[in-house]
């Protein structure tokens, strides 16, 4: 650098330099990903003193490359323009070398430079360096910060370099240059406001960002690695015949692919993407000259239709990006805040358009000719498309190693390029048509993910007990209380019972409804309906009785069973329902010989029915057949290898679909079944206890209660030895890594099933077995794959299967499909769709809702709900039928319910509320109307509810409750009671 040195000019920065500027400060101490590097392997004597002297001339004649970053005492960033600098520069000698070792020489220095880190405040923000190979060969080496030239740039900078090198540095007679402070000023008189608002109406109604590879905002930058494809000259040749005849540009069919790939790989048919724009207007005059930096990132928004023909949806992205053009000059900073949702995408695409030509460079200048280069720029985004379309068209992926894998780049890769292909092919296919599978993807996905298909052991339930009846006649089946009941009596409870309700009127296909607390008596019961050839449908003991009357009369029931203690309240339930169930109280009654003889169910006869919380408001009837249960119950008796010898527990509510495997499985096979009140159910420390006193082998928990259950421990509470449980099966929420670690710490030799299950397919599909901390090396652990006779299709939204890894919605095949809901044929069109996959006629495939992906060991990992529904303690909940009940009450002009963790990590329910109701009021109206788990724990009463920029409510700005005052009255629960209160009710 020069002794004298002058500040000749103070200027702005562009957008993209602020965002640079900021990154590139945000983390001193690693890699700086925007430094960029071109480099020229050169054959001939390069003359070193030559090319100094270039240099230092190229850097007086383009001002921008003179520049020091700086803030002003505001903090306000401006660039610095500095008279009298003189390039950076390098020579490194390799001639005396053995000629072995040079090459590795030469490629360390060239990584050196790309990963030495610009002070941005000093005017060195481009090197020049020389490596001197020998035998008249060189490579040259231009190293700068991102921050001071953009790609165009670059072949003006290089051509003007080897001018300036036969002119030995002598710039006298070259014209001057358009300045860089030009375009700084036509940036200045833009409309900033005039482009906010383009923008908010172009990113209006976008719900959430479009994010491929979530990132730890604490992860430290990482410099990204580079997959490249080639692209075959067919491909371009074929894809800008289809651009011209489709009034497109090669930009737009780039993009329009990337939207279409990515919508598959996210799951969305909205989504949005960052796009490197030129920046460089036609109003400022020299501007395809200038050297320095022009180019802007600006959202790309994308709205997939599946019927719309693709070049018609690649003509319409057109025409939005051709819209935006005139605001394109707006930096992604305000564009964010504009749209009211942070981040935005995190993906960009780039179509490099230099004006370079090759032949210029082929014999540059003073002897020298051009054997080779590369060019290394990056982003700090995950995953970065560059499209070089000459002289050799490639395809680039930049992407970040600790984000995206380096099969998942060339993967990503390869799909685009077959999505390519088949858009030019077929321009007026649909979109949702289109496959980005490769070649027999397809079939392997659609095999992996499919259950071992195989007979059912035995025809109906029924008939499985009284097999086991009459083989372990004095065994016990079930005990609860203290109370045993032998198989031989348990059959002639069940045969009484089933005489007794024909005597009543049942008949084969109707339903009896049970109101009872579980117990012996209730095994009997359910078993007596079914030996009636009714299906049983379980009603919850704490729901309003308005609420149980509804579904009892919906149902169509003929008789209500009810648990002794529990006559009282099912008479009233009976009563208000207007079809006036005959009610029949459970009780030991046992006949005296002979049982009875089973009927034969048919597989698609009604089993059971279960209620659902539902969107609109109203509770759905899940029916499930026979065979889907008989299936489910095959299914555990298999993978747990239970045998005569098990104890297993049952800790379920009715209402939980759980219940039914646990009351009933053990029974088909001699086993033991245990049931526990709500004193030991509802009590995590008890439960456990309650399992190693009375030898179980095998128990079903939700993970919040098994959470509850090691905290008590490790808070001192008595730790239970369960020295003869074989199995601990984990259901209804999503089951942590760290929960397993602590499971496995204590109980090494236990090992988990984590079980999965939708209620509408005779509970669990899957089965993920953990046998140890190392088999959940994640967050979650995986629920496993396919249980028998269960056929798993991950989907798009399209009904096309989703590539391994990628996210898609959960659709259940097999015997397992229910039948759907009662009286709701439209909620059933919705959710139980035609199963294009199987090749059975009239199959259909169960709609779960739920996102999953597959993993590399074929397994499938839950990762949420695709819509607002949620777990609580197990049971899915619409958090839609919650806010209705609540905008019943006189008051309240609406009402939003959310899952949130109280200070103890504990998830509950609040319900914020806009009107004049008081939360007393309104937690009333809940408690009448719905059931104990879906009554929100706490209410927060605001003057209105917060609303996002596209009109929506804001969930994410809910306030968190933070007083007792705003529970309507109520302290707020304790972890511990939180537990007890809400576990399995």
């Amino acid at each position: 650098m020069a002794e004298r040195i002058r500040v000749a000019d103070i200027l702005p920065l562009t957008p993209f330099q602020e965002g640079v500027l900021f990154h590139a400060l945000y983390d001193q101490d690693g890699p700086d990903v925007y430094n960029v590097q071109y480099y020229l392997d050169l054959a001939g004597e390069l003359d070193a003193a030559a090319m100094r002297a270039a240099a230092d001339a190229l850097v007086r004649r383009h001002a921008t490359l003179r520049a020091a970053f700086r803030r002003r005492g505001n903090g306000q960033p401006v660039q610095l323009i500095l008279e009298g600098v003189t390039a950076a520069w390098r020579v490194e000698d390799l001639r005396g070398l053995a000629p072995e070792r040079r090459d590795s020489e030469v490629d360390r220095l060239t990584a050196e430079e790309l990963n030495r880190r610009f002070d941005l405040e000093r005017p060195e923000n481009i090197r020049f360096t020389v490596i001197q190979r020998g035998d008249g060969r060189s490579r040259l080496l231009l190293t700068n910060h991102h921050i001071l030239l953009d790609g165009w740039s670059m072949p003006i900078l290089l051509r003007d370099l080897f001018l300036l090198y036969e002119l030995r540095g002598d710039d006298g007679a070259l014209p001057a240059p358009a300045p860089h402070r030009d375009h700084l000023a036509w940036l200045v008189r833009q409309d900033a406001g005039k482009a906010r608002e383009a923008w908010r109406q172009a990113l209006a109604g976008m719900t959430e960002p479009t994010i491929l590879a979530p990132a730890d905002a604490s992860l430290p930058p990482v410099m990204p690695h580079k997959h490249k494809v080639a692209l075959r000259p067919e491909l371009m040749a074929a894809m800008a015949r289809t651009a011209q005849s489709h009034g497109l540009t090669l930009n737009t069919v780039i993009q329009g692919a990337w939207a279409i790939l990515l919508a598959r790989l996210t799951g969305r048919d909205d989504v949005c993407f960052g796009a490197t724009v030129n920046g460089r207007s036609l109003e400022v005059a020299g501007a395809e000259e200038m050297v320095g930096s022009f180019i802007n990132v600006v959202p790309v928004r994308a709205r997939l239709r599946a019927s719309r023909p693709v070049a018609g949806q690649l003509a319409e992205l057109q025409e939005q990006q051709a819209d935006m053009m005139p605001h394109q000059h707006l930096g992604m900073a305000e564009i964010q805040r504009t749209a009211g949702l942070g981040q935005l995408f995190d993906t960009v695409v780039v179509v490099e358009n230099y004006p370079l030509d090759v032949e210029d460079f082929k014999t540059p200048a003073g002897g020298l000719s051009f054997e080779g280069g590369n060019v290394h720029d990056a982003a700090h985004v995950p995953l970065r498309l560059v499209v070089i379309p000459v002289p050799e068209p490639q395809l680039h992926i930049d992407y970040r190693p600790d984000l995206v894998t380096a099969d998942e780049a060339e993967s990503i890769g390869g799909r685009l390029v077959r999505l390519l292909e088949e858009i030019t092919h077929a321009p007026g296919r649909e979109v949702g048509k289109l496959s980005i599978l490769a070649p027999g993807e397809r079939e392997r996905l659609i095999a992996a993910t499919r259950g071992t298909r195989r007979p059912t052991p035995f025809d109906g339930l029924l008939d499985r007990v009284q097999q086991m009846a009459a083989a372990h006649r004095d065994a016990t089946a079930v005990m609860s209380g203290g109370v045993r009941v032998t198989y031989g009596e348990l059959s002639g409870r069940v045969a009484a019972l089933s005489r007794r309700l024909v005597s009543l009127g049942a008949r084969p296909g109707g339903m009896c409804a049970v109101y009872a607390r579980r117990g012996t008596h209730v095994i009997a019961g359910v078993l007596g309906a079914l030996g009636a050839e009714n299906a049983f449908l379980p009603l919850d003991t704490r729901a309003p009785v308005a609420r149980n009357a509804a579904m009892l009369e919906e149902s169509g029931a003929g008789i209500l069973l009810a648990g002794p203690e529990d006559a009282g309240t099912a008479a009233g339930i009976a009563a208000a329902a207007r079809t006036r169930p005959r009610v029949v109280v459970l009780d030991d009654a046992t006949e005296a010989a002979g049982g009875f003889q089973p009927p034969h169910a048919h597989a698609d006869q009604t089993a059971y029915m279960l209620y659902t919380s539902g969107s609109t408001g109203r509770p759905k009837g899940a029916l499930v057949h026979h065979g889907g249960m008989v299936n489910h119950l095959v299914a555990k008796n298999e993978d747990l290898g239970l045998t005569a010898s098990d104890v297993v527990v049952q800790n379920a509510p009715l209402t939980f679909d759980v219940s039914v495997w646990q009351m009933l499985a053990a029974l088909t096979v001699g086993a033991c079944v245990l049931v526990v009140g709500d004193d030991v159910a509802l009590d995590p420390v008890a439960l456990f206890r309650q399992a190693d006193q009375d030898g179980v082998t095998v128990l079903e928990v939700v993970p919040s209660l098994l959470r509850a259950a090691v905290d008590a421990w490790d808070d001192g509470a008595p730790v239970p030895d369960l020295g003869t449980l074989r199995w601990l099966l984990v259901t209804g929420e999503t089951l942590s890594g760290d929960l397993c670690r602590r499971w496995f710490q204590r109980f090494p030799g236990v090992p988990m099933v984590n079980a999965y299950g939708p209620t509408e397919c005779s509970d669990d599909v899957t089965h993920g077995f953990v046998t140890g901390a190392g088999d959940v090396p994640g967050s979650v652990a995986p629920i496993g794959r396919a249980v028998r006779n269960t056929e798993l299709y991950v989907l798009d939204g399209t009904l096309q299967p989703v590539p391994a890894g990628v996210a898609g919605e959960l659709y259940v095949g097999g015997d397992g499909v229910g039948l759907g809901y009662l009286g709701n044929p439209a909620a059933t069109a919705v959710s139980f769709v035609a199963d294009l996959f199987s090749g059975r006629p009239g199959a259909r495939l169960y709609r779960t809702g739920d996102l999953v992906r597959g993993l590399p060991d074929g397994q499938l990992e839950f990762l949420g709900r695709v819509d607002h529904q949620v777990k609580i303690r197990g049971q899915r909940v619409e958090l839609g039928e919650i806010e209705a009940a609540l905008r019943t009450t006189a008051g309240v002009r609406d009402a939003v319910v959310m899952l949130r963790p109280d200070e103890g990590g504990h998830e509950r329910l609040v319900g914020y509320l806009a009107g004049s109701a008081g939360p007393d009021d309104v937690r009333k109206t809940a408690e009448s109307l719905l059931p104990p788990h879906m009554v929100p724990a706490v209410f927060v009463v605001l003057d209105a509810l917060p609303m996002s920029p596209n009109g929506k409510v804001d969930r994410a700005a809910l306030p968190t409750p933070q007083t007792p005052a705003t529970t309507g009255g109520r302290a707020p629960r304790t972890p511990l009671e939180t537990t007890l209160a809400e576990l399995f009710t």
